[in-house]
């Protein structure tokens, strides 16, 4: 063959023309384009009205100059800077052509009418003398939608509107469109924070406009968000509905590394502003996310990183071992540096299998009124880092148990377990020593390979709250990791028992309460009396009835 063949791109027009309602992702994107075009025809508001199955679009832009650019694929008409600084496509208005059974657009005198059905057919289209000589109105008739969805359609649209869009002579609502006084200029666009102490830290939203669209995140009336108007000659969005960004997910992370970047200047601001107590209640949080360089030698820490231990539990969804110590006010480095306040590092419940002292180690943070402090609430190289954690051999702490007594009892929970009467534990530790006499206290017991497998539950002579400390080694949890009170209570009623037992309490004493779970029908027992008699096995039987009367 001596012949060269060649071949090129090529547009099947009518395909093209006849596909191009499957381009859009939905009907209202129609409504956007129109908005659009009017805010680059330099209006300055655009008017909707919706009469039954008529839309009339409205505008005091420059109108159009040529009305064939409007009806080209893939030709925008707008002038030089307008297409360098917005990248038109020329495809939007197109869309209106799905959207209606009859068009009519006016503009500088002139105007076009027809069917859409005509005019995509590709059918010629005579330009006439029209009404309109300021602005462009559009005129749909023939709705081939639900218009019910038209209001709620343009109240999304106009939530960052560059201009006015007033619907049946109602002005919709723009609460996140640019106004310089209340954005700052960015590399990327303009930006507003409107909520400093909140951003990042409450699930705060972030929205990204672009050119008026909005690209990414989801509007709420309630939420404070991030409002963020993109440069257009930076960032460009996905054809033909621009409700996505081309590159998203790297565009998205540099917004929102802008968006760091104006958050720390703004916090390195705040902290010359304020003095160190006011800076730190207002924005610790948000800058420990965005700017935890200001943090690290600031003087001051807010009270609510700390807990204050309450109770010696383990961990449970259902427990309160500790509570906030709100009362405290902010916590300073001189404080902490003198003495002042005991702060520890770790979990504020006991762990008997990863350390068997660990409810001794608490036990003695309690007496002392000593603070354990979140570590995720502050950055690297922080000074309260300096503080011992409970967890670690840091914190090393040495017990003796004084005039340690009988074994009450002894059960198998989470762990296996013994219950032992002693008047005290004493017990040394880095802020000197504490005796502890009026609360249970467990200590584990090392088996193979370091595992806890065991416990002596230690009750002090003063204790009053008894088999209580059970729980600083067993939830209660059932199959469904919930809360299973009953034997929680029948658990502890058991070994309060046991611990009344071993102290020699009367047997009147003990059983009262061991009777004091049993309920009869008041009307017919009330006042009765009996004797009871207590088998070799523990088990009580009534042998007779006593008549009161008779006493």
């Amino acid at each position: 063959m001596n012949t060269t063949e060649t071949v090129r791109v090529a547009v099947n027009e009518a395909n093209l023309v006849r596909n191009l309602k499957f381009a859009f992702s939905n009907y209202s994107t129609f409504l956007a384009e129109l908005i659009q075009n009017s805010r680059r025809a330099g209006a300055t508001k655009v008017d909707i009205d919706l009469d039954g199955q008529t839309l009339t679009v409205s505008d005091d832009g420059n109108g159009i100059e040529n009305f064939q650019s409007l009806l080209t694929i893939g030709d925008s008409g707008w002038d030089n800077q307008t297409q360098s600084l917005e990248n038109p496509f020329g495809m939007g208005f197109t869309s209106a052509l799905f959207a209606c059974a009859h068009l009519m657009v006016e503009s500088r005198g002139q105007k076009i009418a027809g069917t859409t059905m005509a005019l995509l057919a590709r059918e010629d289209m005579a330009v006439t003398a029209g009404s309109v000589s300021t602005g462009t109105r559009l005129t749909l008739k023939g709705l081939t939608f639900d218009q019910t969805k038209i209001e709620p359609a343009l109240k999304e649209i106009a939530t960052g509107y560059a201009i006015p869009i007033v619907f049946n002579g109602e002005k919709i609502a723009r609460p996140y469109a640019l106004r310089e006084d209340r954005f700052d200029r960015t590399a990327t666009g303009w930006i507003s924070i409107p909520d400093l102490c909140s951003v990042g830290t409450s699930g705060s939203a972030m929205l990204v406009y672009l050119q008026g669209i909005l690209v990414y995140g989801t509007w709420s009336r309630n939420s404070k968000p991030v409002i963020v108007h993109l440069d257009s000659t930076r960032f460009a969005a996905r054809m033909p509905d621009r409700n996505c960004l081309i590159d998203a997910y790297e565009k998205i992370e540099e917004i929102k590394q802008s968006v760091g970047a104006l958050v720390h200047a703004k916090l390195v601001q705040q902290q010359k502003e304020l003095n160190a107590e006011e800076f730190a209640a207002r924005y610790w949080r948000t800058a420990l996310e965005f700017a935890p360089d200001v943090l690290r030698d600031h003087p001051v820490v807010p009270s609510n990183l700390f807990v204050k231990l309450l109770e010696l539990q383990c961990w449970a969804y259902w427990f309160e071992p500790s509570g906030h110590p709100h009362d405290l006010g902010l916590v300073t480095r001189d404080a902490f540096e003198r003495g002042d306040l005991k702060i520890v590092r770790g979990r504020d419940t006991v762990y008997l299998e990863d350390d068997p002292l660990s409810a001794v180690k608490r036990a003695y943070v309690m007496a002392h009124g000593g603070l354990v402090m979140q570590e995720n609430m502050l950055p690297p190289g922080h000074w309260l880092l300096n503080a011992p954690d409970l967890d670690l051999d840091d914190f090393e702490v040495h017990y003796k148990i004084l005039n340690e007594g009988v074994v009450a009892g002894s059960d198998c929970l989470a762990l296996q377990f013994s219950i032992r009467l002693c008047e005290a534990i004493e017990i040394e530790g880095p802020w000197g020593a504490v005796v502890i006499d009026d609360k249970e206290v467990a200590i584990g017991v090392d088996g193979k390979g370091g595992v806890v497998s065991e416990a002596c539950l230690y009750v002090p002579a003063k204790t009053t709250a008894l088999g209580g400390g059970v729980l600083q080694f067993e939830s209660f949890s059932n199959g469904d990791d919930r809360h299973d009170e009953t034997a929680q209570d029948e658990a502890i009623r058991q070994y309060r028992r046991w611990i009344n037992q071993a102290r020699n309490a009367s047997p009147v004493a003990l059983l009262n309460d061991l009777l004091s779970t049993v309920r009869v029908d008041v009307v017919t027992a009330r006042g009765a009396r009996f004797i009871l008699e207590v088998s070799e096995t523990g088990g009580l039987k009534v042998v007779e009835q006593v008549d009161a009367a008779k006493n």
